[in-house]
């Protein structure tokens, strides 16, 4: 074997071993932060449930119980349907994944109640709902428009239009949805 294949190998199995160095720091991570997650959470909890056997929204006091191992503990609050008796779940640790926000008839209530004030005007039903702030809206684009016209108009093109004044009125465009 030639020295500069055993140099090439050499390289290549530190940098392995970097990689497989970074994946335990991660794993090290996530596991401490489950950890203080479970350790964080009270022994019981009132809380609203979801019974998917009834569809039952109710409030109860659930229980926690760790499941899992020690590289990946998940914590529940368990409790009781008080129609059906089935034992209804709520997570603690990756509250993300948590199936009672998608299933919830509360949660669906209060997001529908909420739905209209929080349109953007480049969403369907901003014109109707509210008239004015469109007209202004559309006001205020073709002003920003205009501005960024005057600052990179270039006689020298074809179109008077340059790569630099079309990335700007793309940005204009995406801020002003955001800023509206």
């Amino acid at each position: 074997m030639e020295v500069p294949e055993k140099i090439d190998r050499l390289a290549r199995r530190a940098e392995e071993i970097s990689y497989q160095m970074q994946q335990d720091r991660a794993r090290a991570h996530e596991r401490t932060r489950l950890q203080n997650e479970v350790d964080k959470a009270k022994p019981t909890a009132r809380k609203r449930f979801w019974c998917r056997h009834c569809r039952l929204d109710f409030e109860g006091i659930g229980r926690k119980r760790v499941y899992g191992t020690a590289e990946r503990p998940e914590a529940v609050h368990i409790c009781r349907c008080p129609e059906c008796a089935a034992a209804c779940h709520r997570l603690i640790t990756n509250a993300g994944k948590d199936r009672y926000w998608l299933m919830s008839h509360r949660v669906r209530r209060d997001r529908g109640r909420h739905r209209l004030d929080l349109l953007q005007p480049s969403e369907f039903g901003f014109n109707t709902m509210y008239p004015d702030a469109m007209k202004q809206h559309i006001k205020d684009m073709e002003d920003k428009e205009k501005e960024i016209e005057r600052e990179h108009y270039d006689p020298s093109l074809r179109f008077g239009r340059s790569l630099a004044m079309r990335k700007a009125l793309r940005r204009a465009d995406y801020r002003f949805r955001d800023d509206a």
